[in-house]
């Protein structure tokens, strides 16, 4: 499995498995309650010459709500955000090493939709080496 990819999982598993009420979808943002999650575009911040490289990439968490759910997407989200701001790193995985987690985007309201739904999201950097 590559670097990216075993981080993604292991995101999501950690956080189903130690912020017990949130539950985490990778394959769209849908109506039951998940919190959508994907990889966002990644940048390498160094290369070593015997070809392992350090890398930051940020992952969106996006949740989606009828109006009057407003105060639980900011809790759901904020409990992420905070979870990772005290445990400081991401989690390890065999293919890549930890490096740090950093807030980049507190949660906020992306939008409204037509239907009366509100969008809230945050996004978290993780540091990694492969």
């Amino acid at each position: 499995m590559q670097p990216q990819t075993e981080l993604l999982m292991n995101i999501r598993d950690e956080i189903e498995r130690e912020l017990k009420d949130i539950r985490i979808a990778l394959s769209e943002l849908s109506d039951d309650g998940r919190i959508y999650m994907e990889l966002g575009d990644g940048r390498v911040e160094k290369e070593y010459f015997r070809g392992s490289s350090v890398g930051v990439y940020p992952v969106l968490f996006l949740i989606k709500r009828p109006a009057e759910k407003e105060p639980d997407c900011v809790e759901a989200l904020s409990g992420i955000c905070n979870y990772y701001k005290k445990k400081w790193k991401s989690p390890s995985g065999g293919s890549y090493q930890a490096r740090g987690a950093v807030i980049a985007s507190e949660p906020n309201k992306a939008g409204r939709q037509e239907d009366g739904n509100v969008l809230y999201s945050c996004i978290i950097n993780f540091k990694i080496s492969y």
